[in-house]
């Protein structure tokens, strides 16, 4: 089983129910997790997260076994067919809304090219690892809105790809917290 991790997992962990100073162990896991082979975060998830100055940056850059260092070869034939989908998707939706809104044009938006490598990636294995399940692993959600049509589950529904939330995956690869209590007097 791979999972390939979107930003916006690490991202809300971080700045929510995972924040290092309440659940560090969540951040070891992780990183065991990539250890073992089970987590694989393209290389352009890790260069949006060692953006800014933060823990999560730091723990980003450690040589953390969760992200590739370098793309896989011939990633750029699996990100031009996610690309396509994308366009075929959109395309749809526009239609859709159309019909539905009289005179409807899509605000500028486009799904984000680490997405598309997220994307890429889970198509890269699926091609060359076949009898392994490749499992997208995201906080987006299907959503039938005119100004956000196409996120990551309607690409994973169009390209065969299963799409999960982390949330799942933790219950899946069998990650189970315990909390213990510091009480300062």
């Amino acid at each position: 089983m791979k999972y390939i991790l979107d930003t916006n997992v690490y991202i809300s962990a971080y700045l929510t129910y995972y924040n290092p100073d309440i659940c560090s162990s969540y951040w070891d896991v992780l990183k065991e997790l990539g250890e073992n082979g089970f987590i694989h975060s393209p290389k352009q998830v890790k260069e949006e997260l060692v953006r800014k100055d933060d823990l999560l940056s730091k723990w980003s850059k450690s040589g953390n076994p969760c992200f590739f260092t370098k793309d896989m070869e011939g990633i750029a034939t699996f990100f031009v067919k996610a690309k396509e989908a994308y366009k075929e998707i959109k395309a749809l939706s526009i239609q859709q809304w159309q019909k539905k809104i009289r005179n409807y044009k899509l605000k500028e938006e486009s799904i984000s090219d680490e997405d598309m490598f997220v994307v890429a990636t889970a198509l890269f294995y699926k091609q060359h690892f076949p009898n392994e399940e490749v499992v997208i692993v995201t906080k987006e959600t299907r959503t039938n809105h005119p100004n956000k049509p196409v996120r990551i589950p309607h690409l994973c529904d169009k390209l065969n790809v299963r799409c999960i939330d982390d949330f799942e995956f933790l219950k899946e690869v069998g990650v189970k917290m315990e909390a213990t209590c510091e009480i300062e007097s």
